[in-house]
């Protein structure tokens, strides 16, 4: 079975990263100081955009404000600007070697922009300034996740916990790597006890919990993790997937399609959605309504190679060969390289061939 949902599962971790708050009077411009302050008055708020004015105004007038640069560093972290936040820590950083958190806040930034060896580098030298700075053990954590080098992980978030005995995040974080690696009761526990505490968003934590309740049966516990979710964020796509998948497996797939209709409300132009669905419908007999939906999943990405293979299934069942045959190539050709389907279609394919030619 292709199950390629396309409403990605957004694993979310809170960045925990501090400006470096150093209003340093007695060493910078006293006007640099003062839009510091405003700049980090405007962060407090999340009024980000207007932060980066004033640390820009900071930086303008005092070029060595490496506080500054770290702070607009973090405002630009906040909007997903990770190529200007890079830029602003690198500079923070030949400014002042030894700052601390401007090589946590950069090997973050690296860490998002998917260069994960990087920013456990940067996360070491974080370490090796202060070797109980917990922010960079919970980073480099997330990183070794990353790059599935799991005991690392484990060792490093639960130095963190070491160090910051109340540090949710790092709970949620080695919730996921005992996720990653199968172990769904420890994951579990992990998840409970970063809802105990504060500091990072509930609605994440459930949604994590519910994956591994999911993973491990546990349908109902997952279904209401998933709802809570949806009371928190009811526009959240990614749940309402999660919980379409959930009763499909159950068999109920009546609600599976309900769900995946909901989520399509919300983003009209989710191509996978529309292939989630066509599954489902074809698991109901639903044959001219599952063509209708790989069409359009196809519309919107013509590169989508399950909706080609329920395409395929679809047609084929309706007893359009020639078109289904059409869609098992096209499927054939887009098809990932080792796709557990590949070699079930290419023989399928030769049986098909030989219905269509008579």
């Amino acid at each position: 079975m292709i199950r390629l949902t396309g409403l990605l599962i957004a694993v979310v971790f809170t960045l925990g990263v501090a400006a470096g708050t150093c209003y340093a009077a007695n060493k910078y411009n006293s006007v640099a100081v003062k839009y510091f302050k405003q700049a980090e008055k405007s962060f407090k708020d999340s009024q980000y955009e207007k932060a980066i004015i004033s640390y820009g105004k900071a930086v303008e007038l005092q070029a060595n404000y490496a506080e500054a640069y770290n702070g607009r560093g973090t405002a630009y972290t906040e909007i997903g600007q990770n190529e200007k936040a890079l830029s602003d820590f690198s500079k923070a950083i030949e400014i002042n070697s030894q700052y601390i958190a401007a090589y946590d806040n950069r090997g973050w930034s690296f860490h998002t922009l998917g260069q994960d060896e990087k920013a456990i580098s940067d996360y070491n030298q974080a370490i090796s300034l202060d070797a109980k700075y917990s922010t960079a053990y919970n980073h480099r954590g997330l990183s070794y996740i990353e790059l599935r080098k799991y005991d690392k992980a484990l060792e490093d978030l639960s130095e963190a916990l070491k160090l910051k005995p109340d540090y949710a995040s790092a709970y949620s974080n080695r919730g996921w790597s005992y996720y990653k690696q199968g172990k769904y009761e420890l994951a579990i526990s992990d998840y409970n006890k970063a809802l105990q505490l504060k500091g990072i968003s509930t609605a994440l934590i459930y949604h994590n919990r519910g994956l591994a309740y999911s993973a491990s049966k546990q349908f109902d516990l997952a279904l209401d993790d998933f709802d809570k979710v949806l009371a928190i964020e009811p526009a959240n796509i990614v749940v309402y997937n999660e919980k379409a998948y959930i009763y499909f497996d159950l068999g109920q797939y009546d609600k599976a399609a309900a769900e995946i209709t909901k989520g399509l409300k919300i983003d009209p132009k989710a191509a996978n959605g529309y292939d989630s669905r066509a599954e489902f419908y074809i698991a109901q007999g639903k044959y001219a309504e599952a063509a209708e939906d790989c069409e359009t999943a196809l519309t919107l990405d013509e590169k989508l190679y399950s909706a080609y293979y329920h395409k395929g299934i679809a047609l084929e069942r309706l007893g359009n060969f020639t078109e289904a045959l059409a869609a098992y190539a096209a499927y054939l050709t887009f098809a990932q390289e080792g796709d557990d389907d590949v070699e079930k279609i290419k023989g399928h394919l030769t049986e098909l061939v030989w219905s269509v030619n008579g």
